[in-house]
């Protein structure tokens, strides 16, 4: 099957899984739509969703998969730095003593023969 067909298909199931759990569950009560809210979860579905992993499906026919997993250690340290810089998060020495953690892993990975 074509990579980006499977992962529109995994996506699709996945979302009316998690939807109907949701309502089995009870969650659909506290569901409330204002412009705001919207906005993030059409933000979070079209780039968070779709874009990523489209684009992490046909990463993985490029590279190699130890290097395209490498964007689990990646991504948090993006997300902090950019909780930094846009909302001005927390940052203090446990945050930047992780992020150097993951970096070493990322230097390990990448420099290893079997990579």
């Amino acid at each position: 099957m074509n990579p980006l067909m499977a992962a529109s298909l995994q996506m699709i199931i996945g979302g009316l899984v998690l939807l109907l759990m949701g309502m089995a569950f009870g969650e659909h009560r506290n569901l409330v739509f204002d412009p705001r809210g919207l906005a993030a979860v059409i933000y979070l579905i079209l780039f968070g969703s779709i874009v990523g992993y489209v684009c992490f499906i046909y990463i993985l026919d490029k590279l190699s998969f130890s290097t395209v997993s490498l964007y689990a250690y990646i991504n948090p340290i993006i997300a902090v730095l950019l909780g930094k810089m846009i909302l001005n998060e927390r940052m203090d020495w446990t945050v930047i003593m992780g992020t150097g953690v993951i970096l070493l892993g990322v230097l390990l990975v990448q420099t290893s023969r079997s990579h």
